[in-house]
């Protein structure tokens, strides 16, 4: 009879532990739910919206310190990028954000501070290194150039060539008429080129080569 009482006793113990147990369960699903959808399963989009591209040059807790790559020129060398909990992101790898990826943002409000800081709208993840999806370089010919598209020859800076075609869905930055051969040219592309010679692609993005880092600011973000 003592046995079974002391039995009782201990179960009612161990139904509060139980349910608070469930409940803290259920709390930690919920705040990883919460955390998690805010990752898109599409490139992230904010109209009306400033566009900077850079790479990640240095990370304290949520501030990202970014550096424009050579190539096409987003206004600021070096912008300081806060990136809250709740900011969209999409194909951030599952280790996070690291030093030396080149990524996209989206902002409005930039305080014109030294150098420049803003909160971050929506995030894009594009390559672990700027030159995986930026070639700059000089037209040295045109191939094809008619109702289908452009197909034009590139030297790359450091002596590399590739062919580049647009598609439907290129955005040129310039007057068409500006792509001739001589022309210095800073091309965005998704980084997969054929195993041909010379290598080819197509252009997401054309725009005139108007931005060549020399020293960048050294303001560090533990300054």
């Amino acid at each position: 009879m003592k046995r079974a009482l002391i039995l009782a006793m201990l179960f009612s113990l161990c139904l509060p532990f139980s349910a608070c147990a469930a409940n803290g369960e259920a709390n930690q699903s919920e705040e990883e739910q919460i955390s998690s959808s805010q990752v898109r399963t599409e490139p992230v989009y904010v109209a009306d919206a400033a566009l900077y591209r850079g790479t990640i040059t240095e990370i304290q807790g949520n501030v990202y310190r970014m550096e424009m790559a050579p190539g096409r020129n987003y206004g600021e060398e070096v912008l300081l990028v806060t990136m809250e909990q709740d900011t969209p992101v999409y194909a951030i790898p599952e280790t996070g954000l690291q030093t030396g990826d080149y990524i996209e943002i989206y902002y409005t409000m930039l305080q014109e501070t030294y150098p420049a800081q803003t909160t971050a709208l929506g995030v894009n993840y594009l390559a672990p290194n700027a030159e995986d999806v930026v070639f700059n370089g000089v037209v040295q010919s045109i191939e094809q150039e008619n109702e289908e598209g452009l197909a034009m020859l590139l030297l790359e800076d450091n002596g590399q060539e590739a062919l580049f075609r647009t598609g439907g869905q290129t955005q040129i930055y310039m007057d068409k008429a500006d792509i001739v051969p001589g022309a210095h040219l800073s091309i965005f592309f998704n980084g997969v080129m054929t195993l041909s010679l010379p290598p080819q692609s197509t252009a997401d993005e054309i725009a005139p080569f108007t931005y060549d880092r020399t020293e960048a600011d050294t303001i560090s973000l533990a300054e």
